[in-house]
């Protein structure tokens, strides 16, 4: 069967060729526009990767009109959540780099006893995560991609995100009153 966007739309859900065809189809376009957004190939690769697979798992209940508008809008959104969610762990590091005494050795009682406050609060809020929450905010924290994280945790990769994204949320509201710019 050959097929269009409004075929492959409408037959996404029961048949494995319609999504084949628009993996074929649609890969490198996606990946190559995810590129311009993140201005990195590899990041580019993994984002449209993730989407793949989220699009696997989530296809028999997805209600696709524009399925160009569908995969574009929706790589876009994911690179810049991707690109916010970098922007919020280089400021963290910004902070914690030239905030002084959180990493310098300074004996400044008052700021060694913020950063071992601060140091306390984030242990105490990954301690207190749910299980599987806390393993995923962990793995993704060392590099993994969610693809990884779903694969060493054997869970599907659409748990990984909101996973990981409530970790991220309950870490913010904890550590908010010591960092200003949140």
């Amino acid at each position: 069967m050959t097929y269009t966007d409004n075929i492959a739309v409408m037959e996404i859900a029961h048949c494995n060729k319609a999504l084949a065809w628009i993996f074929i189809t649609y890969r490198h376009r996606l990946c190559a526009y995810a590129e311009k957004i993140t201005r990195c190939p590899d990041t580019a690769e993994d984002i449209v990767q993730d989407f793949f697979e989220k699009l696997i798992v989530n296809r028999k209940t997805m209600h696709i009109i524009s399925l160009k508008e569908y995969l574009f809008g929706s790589i876009s959104n994911l690179c810049l959540k991707h690109l916010k969610h970098n922007e919020i762990k280089r400021e963290h590091g910004e902070y914690i780099r030239y905030t002084p005494g959180l990493n310098n050795g300074s004996n400044n009682p008052e700021t060694v006893i913020m950063a071992n406050e601060v140091e306390s609060v984030i242990r105490m809020i990954i301690a207190g995560l749910p299980a599987q929450c806390r393993e995923v905010y962990e793995l993704r924290e060392t590099g993994l991609s969610y693809s990884e994280v779903a694969e060493r945790l054997g869970v599907a990769v659409g748990t990984v995100g909101p996973q990981y994204n409530r970790a991220i949320t309950k870490l913010r509201k904890a550590i908010k009153k010591y960092l200003t710019f949140l």
